[in-house]
């Protein structure tokens, strides 16, 4: 059934050090037909070093004091709740997840940076 499946893709900025460390600033999901379910910005609580905005897009006005970015932990939950129990479809899960600090089932994992092209 089509509403098992949902794709995940999240979007780093770096902080630290050159920016070594990533950080989620945006997160998206869609469903089986394509459809954005959830997209949000991300505050970010430590000072950023490196936007990455060739890879992210993301630019500092994006995470603007008094924009529309949403808290991390509330981000997370709301994701948590979105993939609890669903086929996540993305490409580098692994450091999707890492960056959101969650674990999903490798049974409920479709990775395409795992497939051969």
């Amino acid at each position: 059934e089509k509403s098992q499946y949902i794709a995940l893709d999240a979007e780093m900025v770096g902080v630290g050090p050159h920016g070594q460390h990533s950080r989620l600033a945006r997160i998206t999901l869609a469903n089986y037909d394509g459809e954005c379910i959830y997209d949000t910005l991300v505050q970010v609580v430590e000072t950023v070093t490196d936007y990455r905005t060739f890879v992210s897009g993301i630019t500092p006005q994006d995470l603007e004091e008094g924009g529309s970015a949403i808290p991390f932990e509330e981000c997370r939950s709301q994701v948590l709740e979105l993939i609890t129990d669903k086929i996540v479809i993305g490409h580098g899960l692994k450091n999707d997840f890492r960056v959101l600090g969650v674990t999903h089932p490798w049974y409920f994992t479709r990775d395409t940076a795992k497939y051969e092209p």
